[in-house]
Protein backbone atom coordinates (compact mmCIF):
# COMPACT_ATOMS: atom_id res chain seq x y z
CA UNK A 1 0.00 0.00 0.00
CA UNK A 2 1.40 3.64 -1.19
CA UNK A 3 -0.08 6.68 0.47
CA UNK A 4 0.57 9.78 -1.27
CA UNK A 5 0.83 13.35 0.54
CA UNK A 6 -1.96 15.46 0.31
CA UNK A 7 -3.09 17.31 -2.22
CA UNK A 8 -0.96 14.40 -4.46
CA UNK A 9 -3.38 11.92 -6.71
CA UNK A 10 -2.89 8.48 -8.00
CA UNK A 11 -3.12 8.24 -11.76
CA UNK A 12 -5.91 6.48 -12.29
CA UNK A 13 -8.97 5.64 -14.29
CA UNK A 14 -12.00 4.07 -12.26
CA UNK A 15 -9.77 3.45 -9.77
CA UNK A 16 -7.30 1.29 -11.48
CA UNK A 17 -4.29 2.70 -11.57
CA UNK A 18 -0.86 0.80 -12.56
CA UNK A 19 2.75 0.09 -10.97
CA UNK A 20 6.06 -1.37 -12.06
CA UNK A 21 8.18 -3.18 -9.41
CA UNK A 22 11.78 -4.29 -10.13
CA UNK A 23 14.70 -5.86 -8.17
CA UNK A 24 17.29 -3.90 -7.89
CA UNK A 25 19.76 -6.20 -7.30
CA UNK A 26 20.46 -9.32 -9.47
CA UNK A 27 20.48 -11.68 -6.22
CA UNK A 28 19.55 -10.66 -2.30
CA UNK A 29 22.01 -10.36 -0.42
CA UNK A 30 23.55 -8.08 2.46
CA UNK A 31 21.96 -4.42 2.82
CA UNK A 32 24.26 -1.41 2.70
CA UNK A 33 22.14 -0.16 6.07
CA UNK A 34 19.55 2.73 5.18
CA UNK A 35 21.46 4.11 1.55
CA UNK A 36 19.32 3.64 -0.84
CA UNK A 37 20.87 2.14 -4.06
CA UNK A 38 20.18 4.02 -7.41
CA UNK A 39 17.63 3.80 -9.31
CA UNK A 40 17.67 1.69 -12.02
CA UNK A 41 16.00 1.71 -15.82
CA UNK A 42 17.74 -1.21 -17.53
CA UNK A 43 16.19 -4.17 -16.14
CA UNK A 44 15.80 -7.02 -18.48
CA UNK A 45 11.78 -6.68 -19.03
CA UNK A 46 11.67 -10.59 -17.78
CA UNK A 47 12.72 -8.55 -14.42
CA UNK A 48 10.05 -5.86 -14.35
CA UNK A 49 6.71 -6.85 -13.03
CA UNK A 50 3.81 -4.80 -14.95
CA UNK A 51 0.08 -5.30 -15.54
CA UNK A 52 -0.08 -8.66 -15.90
CA UNK A 53 1.83 -9.38 -12.25
CA UNK A 54 0.06 -6.38 -10.33
CA UNK A 55 -3.44 -5.17 -9.39
CA UNK A 56 -3.85 -1.79 -8.31
CA UNK A 57 -6.77 -0.78 -7.07
CA UNK A 58 -7.13 3.41 -5.69
CA UNK A 59 -8.97 4.12 -2.77
CA UNK A 60 -12.19 5.71 -3.89
CA UNK A 61 -12.43 8.43 -0.68
CA UNK A 62 -8.89 9.96 -1.06
CA UNK A 63 -7.63 8.62 -4.51
CA UNK A 64 -4.14 9.35 -3.07
CA UNK A 65 -3.67 5.47 -1.64
CA UNK A 66 -3.11 2.45 -4.07
CA UNK A 67 -3.16 -0.64 -3.24
CA UNK A 68 -1.28 -3.35 -4.89
CA UNK A 69 -1.47 -6.60 -4.99
CA UNK A 70 1.09 -9.30 -6.49
CA UNK A 71 -0.88 -11.55 -8.61
CA UNK A 72 1.53 -13.94 -10.26
CA UNK A 73 3.20 -17.15 -7.89
CA UNK A 74 6.26 -16.61 -9.66
CA UNK A 75 6.74 -13.18 -8.27
CA UNK A 76 7.52 -12.14 -4.19
CA UNK A 77 9.07 -9.60 -2.52
CA UNK A 78 12.84 -11.47 -1.09
CA UNK A 79 13.92 -10.38 1.99
CA UNK A 80 17.54 -8.85 2.00
CA UNK A 81 16.44 -7.96 -1.57
CA UNK A 82 16.25 -4.12 -3.06
CA UNK A 83 13.44 -2.90 -4.97
CA UNK A 84 12.13 0.04 -7.28
CA UNK A 85 8.62 0.72 -7.14
CA UNK A 86 6.94 2.91 -9.80
CA UNK A 87 3.68 4.57 -9.49
CA UNK A 88 1.94 7.19 -11.36
CA UNK A 89 0.24 10.08 -9.84
CA UNK A 90 -0.93 13.66 -10.42
CA UNK A 91 1.38 16.31 -8.68
CA UNK A 92 -0.50 19.16 -7.01
CA UNK A 93 -1.32 22.57 -8.56
CA UNK A 94 0.61 24.58 -6.25
CA UNK A 95 4.09 24.79 -4.86
CA UNK A 96 4.71 21.60 -1.99
CA UNK A 97 7.46 22.46 0.42
CA UNK A 98 9.40 19.42 1.65
CA UNK A 99 8.30 18.87 4.76
CA UNK A 100 6.14 16.26 7.62
CA UNK A 101 2.98 16.90 5.77
CA UNK A 102 4.74 15.86 2.19
CA UNK A 103 5.83 12.27 3.28
CA UNK A 104 4.82 9.68 1.49
CA UNK A 105 4.23 5.86 2.91
CA UNK A 106 5.20 2.36 1.99
CA UNK A 107 3.47 -0.27 3.95
CA UNK A 108 3.83 -4.10 3.11
CA UNK A 109 1.74 -7.07 3.66
CA UNK A 110 2.02 -10.57 3.47
CA UNK A 111 -1.14 -12.53 1.62
CA UNK A 112 -3.83 -14.07 3.60
CA UNK A 113 -2.86 -17.39 1.60
CA UNK A 114 0.94 -17.86 2.83
CA UNK A 115 0.01 -16.68 6.29
CA UNK A 116 -3.16 -17.83 7.32
CA UNK A 117 -2.65 -17.30 10.99
CA UNK A 118 0.47 -15.24 11.46
CA UNK A 119 -0.04 -11.34 11.46
CA UNK A 120 -0.25 -10.26 8.26
CA UNK A 121 1.54 -7.05 8.87
CA UNK A 122 5.59 -6.63 6.84
CA UNK A 123 6.98 -3.39 6.97
CA UNK A 124 5.86 0.14 7.36
CA UNK A 125 8.11 3.71 6.37
CA UNK A 126 7.60 7.11 5.08
CA UNK A 127 9.70 8.59 2.62
CA UNK A 128 10.30 12.57 2.38
CA UNK A 129 8.49 14.00 -0.41
CA UNK A 130 9.73 16.59 -2.69
CA UNK A 131 9.42 20.13 -3.54
CA UNK A 132 6.57 20.82 -6.47
CA UNK A 133 7.51 23.95 -8.21
CA UNK A 134 4.95 26.24 -9.40
CA UNK A 135 3.43 25.31 -12.85
CA UNK A 136 5.15 27.33 -15.67
CA UNK A 137 2.95 29.72 -17.54
CA UNK A 138 4.81 30.54 -20.24
CA UNK A 139 7.11 28.57 -22.43
CA UNK A 140 8.95 30.32 -25.07
CA UNK A 141 11.10 28.49 -28.41
CA UNK A 142 13.93 30.20 -30.15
Amino acid sequence: VVTAPPDFQIANEMLKSRAMVQPVSEVPGTGVGDIPPDPKYDSRPSMIWGDAELDCQVDQATKRTVRIVVLSDMRELTAGRDYQLTIFVYNPMTTVEVSRQNEWTLQTFNSKASSPVLPLFRDYITLPGFRIEDTSRTWMLK
